[in-house]
């Protein structure tokens, strides 16, 4: 075995690690993720049916009755040769999701959040990449990823 192998070796062995913990880092950080967009928040919205007390928010600022959409929320990982994906979603925002989400003019969710549909303030996902209490915007990767690389 020449030189060469062996350093070919020790850069896969390198790389194979630092995808470990990037994918690692990114497990956690997703499940941190829908904990947090399941969580509730100070804000109340109305009750759905007259009488019915007040709901508490979930970050984003919408209240659920049945707790459907809130437990809808998921994400994957995907491992590729050099990239890690973390994909978030929720599996009703097709549903009715995608409507308290829905922005009124057709920005892309970079910067402030932009107002929503039916002169609300809400989303469902695009939060995840704009509000700075989001595991993922706090940078929360970053640090899982460091400690990780250790």
């Amino acid at each position: 075995m020449n030189t060469l192998d062996k350093l070919d070796r020790a850069v896969d062995d390198v790389l194979m690690q630092v995808m470990d913990a990037a994918a690692n880092s990114a497990d956690t950080v997703g499940y941190e993720t829908i904990n947090w967009v399941r969580s509730t928040t100070s804000m109340k919205q109305p009750g759905i049916k007259k009488g019915e007390g007040e709901r508490s928010a979930h970050p984003g600022g919408w209240a659920d009755h049945t707790s459907n959409l809130a437990n809808a929320y998921y994400h994957k990982i995907s491992r590729f040769p050099t990239l890690i994906e973390l994909l978030m979603g929720n599996y009703l925002w097709g549903a009715y999701g995608k409507h308290l989400d829905a922005p009124v003019s057709g920005d892309d969710f970079v910067g402030e959040r932009p107002k929503r549909a039916a002169g609300g303030e809400y989303w469902v996902l695009s939060g995840i990449l704009t509000e700075s209490e989001s595991p993922i915007k706090s940078g929360r990767f970053q640090e899982l990823f460091m400690r990780a690389l250790k």
